[in-house]
């Protein structure tokens, strides 16, 4: 005889002896990292934020700057989202996209380490004991075609006239120095911020008997004096260290034309 089974009685034979059938994992969303150096290293999130600054907008409306789909449009809002670089905003049935800049702070305060230097393209005289500018010469940057380096002339056009290069190398900030001793030297960066920066010497075993320029400390005050020590690896003849003041020239505020 045979007998109607339920649905019911039919789904739990199916599941075995424990009456239900397993329920299969569900899968993980891929993490979304909040790191912005990341979210923003992509161009076309990057164009994503700039064409937010006027205003939020929809993903379609957003999606129509791009010749990229509409779901690789979203994967790049998840991104930027994740990082805290935008956010959603519901207006009645639609989600708008807000642009959120805070996160853009970090990446700012980095980049603010080397501004100083890709911009100091101009002309630095020395200070006097009082701190007023002179007519000698200090230094004269100018940065390389491409911005790849900031190259600098120190006390240009006389029998102590050095080279300085500074660039960015394995993410850090360095300098090649050609000393008027005829050396030449790669010096590091320490954890530099926007108004000091403090090099030494990373060449394995630099200190030896041939003098040269081991260490230099950059201060900057304002967008018109710096302060360079220069420091030696051989502490004799009074050359352990030499301080200059120096004045941007031609600066409203630095009193030199």
């Amino acid at each position: 005889m045979v007998t109607k089974q339920s649905a019911g009685t039919r789904r739990r034979r199916a599941g075995g002896a424990g009456g239900s059938k397993a329920a299969a994992p569900a899968r993980s969303a891929k993490a979304v990292s909040p790191d912005p150096f990341g979210a923003v290293a992509d161009p076309t999130r990057r164009a994503i934020l700039d064409g937010l600054r006027t205003a939020p907008r929809t993903a379609g409306d957003i999606a129509s700057d791009f010749s990229i789909s509409r779901p690789g449009v979203s994967k790049h809002l998840r991104v930027l989202a994740g990082a805290g670089l935008v956010r959603v905003v519901k207006h009645g049935r639609e989600r708008h996209y807000q642009l959120e800049a805070g996160p853009l702070e970090t990446v700012d305060a980095w980049v603010g380490r080397y501004r100083l230097f890709w911009s100091a393209s101009h002309t630095w005289v020395r200070a006097d004991e009082m701190g007023a500018p002179t007519e000698e010469l200090g230094s004269v940057y100018h940065v390389t075609p491409g911005g790849a380096a900031l190259v600098e002339a120190m006390f240009p056009g006389t029998d102590e006239e050095m080279l300085t290069v500074d660039y960015v190398k394995d993410d850090a900030l360095c300098m090649t120095h050609y000393c008027v001793l005829g050396n030449r030297r790669e010096l590091v960066a320490d954890a530099p911020t926007p108004h000091a920066m403090t090099f030494e010497c990373s060449e394995e075993g630099c200190c030896g008997d041939e003098m040269h320029m081991h260490a230099a400390t950059i201060t900057i005050v304002g967008q018109t004096h710096v302060t360079i020590v220069w420091g030696g690896n051989k502490e004799e003849d009074g050359h352990e260290s030499i301080t200059f003041h120096l004045i941007r020239q031609g600066h409203p505020s630095s009193g030199t034309r």
